[in-house]
């Protein structure tokens, strides 16, 4: 990005966000380069992937990260969450009521942010797991991202 683009290098200007499979990413790319990223975004974010089931070799997350079974601690979001302990950064977090995948790993995280006193932003509101609902909560997170580079 730096060498292709015009963009400030402080990390107050920068932020990632994704959803789904993306929202995992965002979270675990986010919070690993908190000094890059000063707000990171996950809608209905695959945050355990130990209870993705069937989905975890469905969308191939076994090619890239290997089996289950051996899954490295370091590829859970869980283990992010010491990191985001005094990382100085923004947490957006929200899910659609209706996503049987996402739902309960998002409500567990959640209460684990909470648990540790690591301030964010968490809603559900009605939807699913549905490029409806995404187009939806992309644009309240891109408002949320706007506001937030608005104050920096």
């Amino acid at each position: 990005m730096d060498k292709n683009y015009p963009v400030k290098k402080e990390k107050k200007y920068r932020g990632i966000l994704g959803w789904s499979m993306g929202g995992y990413g965002a979270v675990n790319i986010g919070v690993t380069y908190q000094d890059t990223f000063g707000i990171v975004g996950s809608s209905c974010g695959a945050l355990d992937l130990k209870s993705i089931g069937k989905g975890y070799e469905q969308y191939k997350v076994n090619e890239v990260l290997g089996p289950l079974e051996k899954l490295d601690p370091k590829f859970l979001t869980d283990s992010k969450i010491e990191k985001m302990i005094g990382a100085n950064q923004t947490y957006i977090f929200d899910c659609g009521t209706e996503d049987q995948q996402m739902i309960m790993m998002n409500r567990k995280f959640h209460e684990k942010l909470v648990a540790n006193k690591i301030q964010h932003l968490y809603t559900e509101s009605l939807g699913g797991h549905t490029t409806e609902y995404w187009s939806r909560s992309l644009s309240d997170q891109l408002a949320l991202f706007n506001k937030y580079f608005d104050n920096k």
